[in-house]
């Protein structure tokens, strides 16, 4: 009787202690699961941050160029030396514009400009001219070059955002936009390229 009270004693026991291990087994395997899930998502946040970092760091050497010369779209106007053409950004010949027309045309209309904007607009109209709009920061208004068919593989190869420079003659605000009869127009890649443009012969 003594040995079979131990025997089940030993059964209840055996079993309690086949219980703590499997529940030890699941705890350690649970706490396995929870750092490899853990350091897998660290992982993950790391390549998340790390991509937008690498991402801005080409943005910034690719668009420093632009950045160089941006400055000058806001510029009122300027002669980069004597003899050459004078130089307005597209946003303050349309401020000039939209502050007083009459006085405006008196300084610009019928005369020959270098304007340095940001492309806003690559089209052609129902007759097959081709335009390039020019930003002002301002909706729905632009300073509208047109471009001559010489130019057109310029165009072509024109993107939104990129900065240029337009020599043309002004004619004058029309509706909500500043209208210049272009003859030429070039991308500026760099402060060195736009100094050039303004100062020799293109």
């Amino acid at each position: 009787m003594a040995e079979l009270q131990a025997k089940k004693t030993m059964s209840t026991g055996t079993k309690v202690l086949i219980g703590c291990l499997g529940c030890g087994v699941l705890l350690v395997g649970a706490f396995v699961l929870f750092f490899v899930v853990g350091v897998a998502m660290v992982g993950s946040s790391a390549s998340k941050l790390k991509t937008p970092v690498q991402a801005n760091s080409s943005n910034v050497s690719s668009g420093s160029a632009s950045s160089s010369v941006g400055s000058q779209e806001s510029h009122d106007e300027s002669r980069a030396s004597a003899g050459s053409l004078p130089t307005v950004g597209a946003p303050a010949l349309n401020s000039k514009y939209k502050a007083n027309e009459v006085a405006a045309d008196e300084i610009y209309k019928g005369k020959t400009y270098i304007i340095v904007g940001r492309v806003s607009e690559i089209s052609k109209d129902a007759f097959g001219n081709i335009w390039v709009g020019l930003d002002t920061g301002e909706l729905l208004t632009d300073v509208h070059c047109s471009i001559p068919d010489s130019e057109k593989s310029v165009a072509m190869s024109l993107s939104k955002g990129q900065v240029v420079v337009v020599r043309g003659e002004i004619q004058g605000m029309v509706l909500m936009n500043v209208m210049v009869n272009a003859e030429a127009i070039r991308v500026v890649n760099s402060k060195t390229d736009l100094k050039k443009l303004q100062t020799e012969p293109w």
